[in-house]
């Protein structure tokens, strides 16, 4: 019997050390994160003195300084959780503020798969108050007024394969280029795609990026790392011309 006392007497002495042992551990760690807590936010008060004092740069090297501490803050509770959404919070907006960057809320239109199955759109063109969506695996326009969201859809040749688009300033059509170098003007009053004559000065020409200005076609060539200007003629565009200098060393690819 005092054999088995004192067994129990161990079990209960060892089992007393550890749970001290677990529980000077658990403190340890309480203050610990406490003290990081405030060490993050110290840093941010003492950016945004700094702020107020002028020193823009001062203050963005301590507000990237607690961005820095702060990724050291668990998140194993949900009070760990919010205490670091407080804390990322307030350093990101002092950030963007330092950098005079506004964020806006994005507000939904349309939903464009609303009503229409296989919506493939990649692209966003804007003439007048229409933003119309398009993309080379689908022969839709998406035509959605910004003010009254109103949605509406136009077919299109299938053969258009549309990968990029551009409103001229005069803001009166639409010009975009197909996958196998096409041109199609979209006319804004008839809502009508047409395809339009073009040629190009090497027959491996490989375009996109249409940019229309004082009536001239602005096409950038990745074949030859170049970008072709075409005049209008009486049928759509003429074969074009390179118009970067040769000295011009740009990758546009």
């Amino acid at each position: 019997l005092l054999l088995l006392g004192v067994v129990s007497l161990t079990i209960i002495f060892s089992g007393s050390i550890l749970f001290l042992r677990a529980q000077a551990y658990a403190t340890q760690q309480h203050v610990a994160y406490q003290e990081l807590v405030m060490a993050i936010e110290n840093k941010q008060a003492a950016a945004d003195a700094r702020r107020i004092y002028n020193d823009e740069s001062g203050s963005f090297a301590l507000l990237k300084e607690a961005e820095q501490m702060l990724t050291q803050l668990p998140q194993k509770s949900s009070g760990e959780k919010e205490t670091y959404e407080r804390l990322y919070t307030l350093i990101d907006t002092a950030l963007l503020d330092l950098r005079n960057i506004t964020v806006v809320q994005p507000t939904l239109l349309a939903d464009l798969n609303t009503n229409n199955e296989g919506v493939h759109t990649t692209k966003l063109v804007r003439i007048d108050d229409a933003l119309i969506a398009f993309g080379p695996d689908d022969n839709r326009l998406y035509v959605v007024d910004k003010d009254t969201h109103a949605l509406s859809v136009q077919s299109h040749d299938s053969l258009a394969k549309l990968i990029s688009g551009n409103t001229p300033k005069e803001n009166d059509v639409l010009v975009f280029i197909g996958q196998n170098n096409e041109l199609y003007i979209y006319n804004k009053d008839t809502t009508a795609l047409s395809k339009t004559s073009i040629s190009f000065p090497s027959e491996h020409a490989n375009v996109s990026a249409p940019f229309v200005y004082n009536l001239r076609l602005y096409l950038v060539d990745k074949a030859t790392n170049q970008i072709l200007r075409h005049s209008k003629t009486q049928n759509g565009y003429d074969k074009g011309t390179p118009w970067l200098d040769e000295s011009v060393t740009v990758d546009l690819s």
